[in-house]
């Protein structure tokens, strides 16, 4: 039983090392696959009678400390995936324990090494996979849009300090409404010229710079490029969990009530507060398929707390 503890929390730690690889694009498929292949092949092949408590050994504490841990962005892809893993998992201990006990014409041996020569393919396949991916990359656009993300990030943090300390705000607010003018200018270029480019060319932090710029800017600014970022959404170049960001903040320029409780303002007695949320019982299910965190967790981490109507 220890043995077999340890070693899924081996397998535990390969799948999230895989996920950390990929996340830059779709890791889906392939990490649930290679979990998946990983628990069948040590548990079902080297301890074949684990099956029965498979899951509860590995799955279900996992589920556990997702949900506890839970705080968007990619824990619905894990879990996802983790339902996947269950799947396949299960279905190759059966067909492993099957072999096993009716080993009669010496079948174990030759499953064994099909296994072994699988298991090696797709680690190939993974390396050919990442180089691949990476030969695709526009190291000269990242390396614009690095500086863009970096000149929006510093100023707005040197803002929020300035804030903190009772600073001169002011003339940190005309230097980041320069910044924020320059940035677009870039970013728009780059969008008419290239369209809304995806992780596969630019990788994640110059999604991320694009958005981050789109989302600080002028209300008609983002209402142009909303369609385009939720096609961009739908085509995987892009991913939702800031789409649904720029959307409560357009439906709030808009004077609407937002979709995922993403916007808060302080009002003039300095009390923090939530934008009106539409649905606002059901917010959480919205938040959760989007990638972000529970709403309560999003408040505490602006400064102030929030309770769920009943």
């Amino acid at each position: 039983m220890l043995i077999t503890i340890l070693t899924s929390l081996l397998v535990i730690l390969i799948f999230f090392t895989i996920s950390s690889l990929l996340k830059t694009e779709k890791p889906g498929f392939v990490s649930a696959f290679a979990f998946s292949f990983l628990t069948t092949f040590l548990l079902t092949f080297r301890f074949p009678y684990t099956r029965w408590y498979l899951g509860v050994v590995i799955y279900i504490p996992l589920f556990i400390l997702l949900y506890l841990a839970y705080d968007g962005e990619n824990t619905f892809f894990y879990l996802k995936s983790i339902f996947i893993c269950i799947l396949l998992s299960y279905f190759g201990a059966y067909l492993g324990f099957q072999v096993y006990s009716r080993n009669k014409l010496g079948l174990l041996k030759n499953l064994k090494l099909f296994v072994v020569l699988i298991f090696f393919s797709v680690l190939l396949s993974l390396g050919f996979y990442l180089g691949f991916r990476n030969a695709k990359l526009d190291r000269t656009l990242i390396a614009e849009l690095d500086s863009i993300l970096k000149a929006d990030q510093e100023i707005r943090f040197k803002l929020i300090n300035a804030y903190k300390e009772s600073g001169d705000t002011a003339s940190i607010l005309r230097k980041m409404k320069v910044i924020d003018s320059t940035n677009l200018i870039r970013i728009t270029g780059i969008l008419d010229k290239h369209g809304w480019i995806g992780e596969d060319k630019i990788g994640w932090p110059g999604v991320s710079s694009i958005f981050a710029v789109i989302q600080h800017s002028p209300l008609e600014v983002q209402e142009k490029y909303l369609p385009e970022m939720r096609e961009a959404v739908k085509k995987g170049n892009a991913r939702s969990n800031q789409l649904a960001l720029l959307e409560d903040r357009v439906l709030m320029f808009q004077g609407k009530e937002q979709i995922y409780g993403s916007q808060a303002r302080t009002d003039s007695l300095g009390i923090t507060k939530f934008w009106p949320i539409k649905d606002e019982k059901n917010v959480n299910w919205r938040r959760f398929f989007a990638g972000l965190g529970p709403i309560q967790k999003y408040a505490r981490s602006m400064g102030f707390e929030y309770k769920l109507p009943k």
